[in-house]
């Protein structure tokens, strides 16, 4: 709580629990009101897995390591917040399974893949013991707690009506935010790492 630095981990993390549970709350309807069957329910989430899986090796092989060399992590850390603001907009206004589908792949994929490795990147700059500190509260208190937070927000949002448009109306504007302090911790970690260049 004294680090400004992991504070700005902590937020990017709690952005990331809101909005994925918020999607995935979203999900869970659209594939509800689109397949009644249960068997086919597992069947169309079976395949999403498969691409999930094949999208997310071929990027890290492949993408990953130059994106971060190319772009920076600072770039990198709002590729995610970038694609879930366009999710959150494609699936308000076409809450179809073919979006669904789509959007899924890219986001999972992007956490794997991009997101990530772009988070674990942030650590390298900080103490050996406060990165295990601060991992073992952001990875419980802070994603379960916003993943807790998400599913009552949506809940309650469901209860007064709001539709897909007016989710997208809400995350998108958090999903800007997340980028933003996804770009700040990004700027934050490389001014400690060429400050910790001139030291050495």
């Amino acid at each position: 709580f004294r680090s400004p630095y992991l504070l700005a981990i902590a937020a990017y993390t709690l952005c990331n629990a809101l909005l994925g549970t918020t999607v995935y709350f979203q999900q869970a309807e659209v594939v509800k009101m689109a397949i009644e069957e249960e068997a086919a329910r597992t069947a169309f989430f079976a395949r999403l897995n498969l691409w999930v899986q094949f999208a997310t090796v071929g990027i890290q092989v492949l993408i990953t390591a130059r994106l971060l060399k190319a772009v920076g992590v600072a770039a990198a850390l709002c590729i995610l917040p970038l694609i879930y603001a366009i999710g959150v907009g494609a699936l308000g206004f076409a809450p179809t399974l073919g979006v669904l589908a789509v959007i899924d792949v890219m986001r999972r994929a992007g956490t794997y893949a991009i997101s990530g490795p772009s988070r674990e990147v942030l650590f390298t700059s900080v103490a050996r013991s406060e990165k295990y500190k601060a991992k073992s509260f952001l990875d419980t208190v802070v994603f379960r707690g916003g993943d807790a937070l998400a599913g009552h927000a949506f809940n309650a949002l469901r209860a007064l009506g709001a539709g897909g448009l007016w989710m997208a109306a809400i995350m998108i504007p958090v999903a800007g935010a997340w980028a933003w302090i996804g770009h700040k911790a990004g700027r934050m970690h490389q001014a400690a790492s060429r400050e910790r260049e001139l030291r050495a």
